[in-house]
């Protein structure tokens, strides 16, 4: 099922005319044929009774014969070619008189990353080898030293940059050093704050999760929320799980059992959602009172030693921060300054706070996040439906 929302679909309409093929013409034919626009040899626009312009230079090619450099012809080229051979006018060359220079052996490359010299040697421009030196460029290697570029071994880059003019270096640093293998470093930089949260283990945690799910029209328009309250009732949950759902913001719930009317608080487990607060009145999600008073109710009536905090909805980053209440449009969006003052207010330190929204992993969500909780959970990029 396609659970994206209609504004991020292409807007596909029907009843268009259809779109040409590729390969013909508009209105004329396919292109090429004799019955489409076509420049004639006049070189005025026709409708096909003209030859088009490349078939009227081929014609021509044809019957004038090739023509080469000024007016002679290709025949005739071809013919004192031939006879050039016969005489002996065309050799082929194998020495090169004013350099004298054979060519040399390749470089033997051994396995311990050295370069010996070449067998031979010739006298092009420097003692025994090509510009000076056995080797190549100097020195008995390939551009000085012993080994390639400066070093004793190939793509020495190091000895490269560092000692180009002969020489028999070692290899570089980097090329010695030992695989990095050592264990993540865990370890806490002096000065920070610890952890909010105090997490008992051994199965004695209490775990309290807030979802403020602000339904806009995600849901209206295409049941996004449901979707996500259907996939948290098939979650397996312990009896020490507190999975609570606060819904609003929506014109309309694409299914029977949230009200589109007031907002409410949902308890989820088992497979069943309870209605815990069937009318929470008519308040909108983006205002940071709304949100800071869920935070203390469940507080309040299921208390535990680790609290999470998941937002639902759009989002805007940095810059809009969270949420559209689709029923009080004129409210606006809960940037960060509102999100520090409904965490503020909420008066709960929590262990993670998530953003089931588009854009808020940003740095400066992440300041606001950091007066709140251990850990925060967001995306950087648009969150698919």
């Amino acid at each position: 099922m396609d659970n994206r929302p209609v504004a991020r679909k292409k807007n596909v309409q029907e009843g268009g005319t259809g779109v040409a093929r590729r390969g013909e013409g508009r209105d004329q034919g396919p292109v090429g044929s004799s019955g489409g626009m076509h420049k004639t040899s006049s070189g005025t626009s026709g409708s096909g009774t003209g030859r088009p312009v490349h078939t009227y230079k081929q014609t021509q090619s044809a019957s004038r014969g090739a023509k080469i450099g000024g007016g002679i012809s290709l025949p005739i080229i071809i013919i004192a070619v031939i006879f050039m051979f016969m005489k002996g006018g065309l050799t082929s060359q194998t020495t090169n008189p004013s350099n004298n220079y054979t060519p040399q052996p390749t470089a033997n490359y051994t396995d311990n990353g050295t370069v010996t010299a070449p067998v031979s040697s010739g006298s092009n421009t420097g003692s025994s080898g090509i510009s000076g030196g056995a080797g190549i460029t100097g020195g008995s290697g390939i551009t000085g030293g012993s080994g390639h570029s400066g070093g004793s071994g190939l793509s020495d880059f190091y000895n490269y940059f560092t000692q180009q003019t002969g020489g028999t270096v070692s290899q570089s640093t980097a090329e010695t050093l030992p695989a990095n293998t050592s264990e993540l470093n865990t370890s806490v930089a002096s000065g920070t704050p610890g952890k909010r949260t105090r997490i008992l283990g051994k199965g004695r945690d209490v775990t309290t999760i807030m979802v403020y799910m602000c339904g806009t029209d995600l849901e209206s328009r295409s049941s996004m929320g449901t979707s996500d309250l259907v996939e948290m009732t098939k979650a397996s949950l312990g009896s020490n799980i507190n999975l609570l759902v606060y819904t609003g913001g929506c014109s309309r719930w694409q299914n029977n059992v949230v009200s589109s009317n007031v907002n409410q608080i949902y308890k989820i487990t088992n497979g069943q959602m309870e209605r815990l607060v069937a009318d929470d009145g008519r308040k909108p999600m983006t205002d940071p009172n709304t949100l800071s008073a869920f935070i203390r109710w469940c507080a309040a009536n299921y208390p535990a030693n680790r609290y999470d905090l998941i937002f639902w909805d759009h989002g805007g980053g940095s810059i809009s921060g969270y949420g559209y209440d689709e029923k009080y449009k004129a409210s606006g969006s809960m940037d960060l300054t509102k999100i520090h003052k409904a965490l503020t207010d909420g008066g709960v330190e929590f262990d993670f706070v998530g953003f089931d929204a588009c854009l808020m992993a940003t740095a400066e969500t992440a300041l606001v996040v950091a007066n709140h909780a251990d850990y925060m959970i967001a995306s950087e990029e648009a969150e698919p439906g």
